[in-house]
């Protein structure tokens, strides 16, 4: 990853291996002139003997592959394919001539298959679902419609990359933060998630976004949890850490509050609106049920009761957001194999194969061990008052940027002049301190036009993170109104009919910015309506 002149990088940043550029042979995108040659039938595709071919695929990982129609993969350097769980001989895939001896890794999902380089440069083979007289390789990576020539990831580690896509035919819904289900959307999406700073970053990277790694999916425990391996699968990221404690979690920038160019977005659920039945009645019929922000948390999984190696896989099964097989390379009462459960299946079931373990075994504890393996605490807090509302001050304690849903304190003062005393840290006791949520959706401000379209730096520093975001008022601090009269009165000056308060932010290292817009399209610095919190 390139920083800016000047600008000292993350800590965790990771950065692009050093590189001459892409494998040319691949080209950016198809046009008319383009060698299509390899492209055959699979009867024509010439036999596979090599004898180091596996004899069968369980688990997805940056070797072996499947989807719902074919086995893939991939054996120095060579790709070779076969129809999904039968025994018939392996066949040499669709390669253009010059790109052999490229790949060093694969990872297969839906309807496309990418392969990494020892540089981490990215090539898609487009179309796996149909016949490989139809397959397609471009190396066109970021912007809207994939303009750009190419890309490269910080980490080609297996285990440690992966591709995920779902699909509008395949997958065809998401749930929100409501359990309602929404249609995906007609163009589906496609990311490439990768770790970064041991474990705790898993950076997201979509076609169709800036080049950068500044999309994150937040670990569990405010971004604290340490990956060791992960799959995807379908938007469904699953995770272990090294003591073998399992989570998963349904995200992607669709789901996320990232695109308002395609979906409908609240804060506050609309159970009385009925569901979509489509991607197009969700965006044109607004009498519809929007999807529910902040998007569900980390699902966390029960453990395993025997050997397990750090082999895992994720696949969908058949539609539906909740149909997704998760797998754990093992061993059971002296037999190899994996263990299985559907996503939402409680206990653990095992499958014996005779397959040599490839996996290293983790320290399978029988307890859980989440808390052992998690980073510290974000350093970035933020205190100050709300411009309109200076009775009230704000904390933000330990800020986790990649986080959707952060605790506050709001602490209530009778008056201004108690407040300014107070301080940052209530210092003198006068206040009464509230706990509240405030949810965030990163990357754009008010509208489809504020969307980057320019590549950042990882991490915070002092570009601002765009986010759109809203204060939660939980029931037990509106229960205080009658109690707390500047409580009620800083409740009746910023919410209606729903105890949320919508904003946006703007985060750098040192602030944030507080923004609410004079109109809801438009999230401007206008003097009057932005808070500033500092750092402390």
């Amino acid at each position: 990853m390139t920083t800016t002149p000047g600008r000292t990088p993350h800590p965790n940043t990771p950065f692009r291996p050093t590189s001459d550029g892409p494998n040319t042979i691949i080209p950016v995108r198809i046009k008319d002139d383009t060698d299509l040659s390899y492209q055959q039938p699979f009867a024509d595709l010439p036999v596979a003997t090599d004898p180091r071919l596996p004899t069968r695929i369980d688990l997805r990982d940056n070797t072996s592959s499947f989807n719902r129609h074919w086995e893939m993969t991939l054996l120095d350097g060579t790709l070779y394919m076969r129809h999904r769980e039968t025994d018939e001989p392996w066949r040499y895939a669709p390669m253009p001539e010059g790109f052999d001896d490229t790949l060093i890794g694969i990872s297969l999902d839906a309807d496309r298959l990418v392969g990494v380089d020892a540089d981490g440069w990215l090539y898609t083979m487009k179309g796996t679902l149909k016949e490989p007289e139809e397959f397609v390789w471009i190396r066109a990576w970021g912007g809207p419609g994939r303009i750009f020539d190419g890309f490269q990831i910080a980490n080609t580690t297996p285990g440690q990359w992966v591709l995920s896509v779902i699909s509008a035919s395949e997958d065809q819904t998401y749930i929100d933060g409501d359990g309602r289900v929404h249609p995906v959307s007609f163009a589906g999406l496609t990311q490439v998630l990768f770790l970064a700073g041991n474990g705790q970053h898993i950076i997201s990277c979509d076609p169709w976004l800036t080049r950068d790694y500044s999309y994150e999916v937040g670990t569990p425990e405010d971004c604290r949890f340490l990956v060791h391996s992960l799959s995807s699968a379908a938007s469904t990221t699953f995770i272990t850490n090294k003591y073998g404690d399992m989570y998963t979690r349904l995200y992607d920038v669709d789901l996320a509050g990232g695109d308002p160019a395609q979906f409908r977005y609240t804060w506050v659920g609309k159970p009385e609106r009925k569901g979509s039945g489509s991607w197009k009645e969700h965006r044109i019929n607004f009498r519809t049920a929007p999807i529910k922000l902040p998007p569900q948390e980390w699902l966390h999984h029960s453990k395993i009761p025997g050997t397990i190696t750090d082999r895992i896989s994720i696949h969908s099964t058949t539609p539906g957001a909740e149909n997704r097989e998760l797998r754990v390379e093992g061993e059971h009462a002296g037999h190899t194999g994996y263990w299985h459960k559907m996503l939402l299946d409680e206990e653990w079931g095992f499958t014996a194969t005779g397959q040599p373990l490839q996996g290293t075994i983790l320290n399978n504890s029988p307890t859980d061990r989440t808390s052992d393996t998690l980073a510290d605490p974000s350093p970035y807090s933020y205190e100050g008052r709300l411009y309109g509302n200076k009775n009230v001050r704000v904390k933000l304690p330990h800020f986790a940027y990649a986080a959707t849903s952060h605790p506050v304190e709001a602490t209530v003062y009778n008056t201004s002049e108690d407040a300014e005393a107070g301080g940052p840290h209530n210092a003198w006791g006068t206040g009464r301190t509230y706990h509240m949520t405030i949810a965030t959706a990163y990357g754009r401000l008010a509208s489809p036009l504020s969307q980057r379209l320019f590549s950042r730096a990882f991490g915070l520093d002092d570009e601002p993170r765009y986010y759109k975001a809203a204060l939660l008022i939980p029931p037990e601090v509106l229960e205080q109104r009658a109690q707390d009269l500047a409580l009620d009165a800083f409740l009746a000056e910023n919410i209606d009919e729903d105890p949320v308060v919508p904003f946006y932010l703007k985060v750098t290292e040192e602030q944030i910015k507080v923004i609410v817009p004079p109109l809801p399209f438009a999230a401007i610095d206008f003097p009057t309506r932005v808070s500033r919190l500092r750092r402390i």
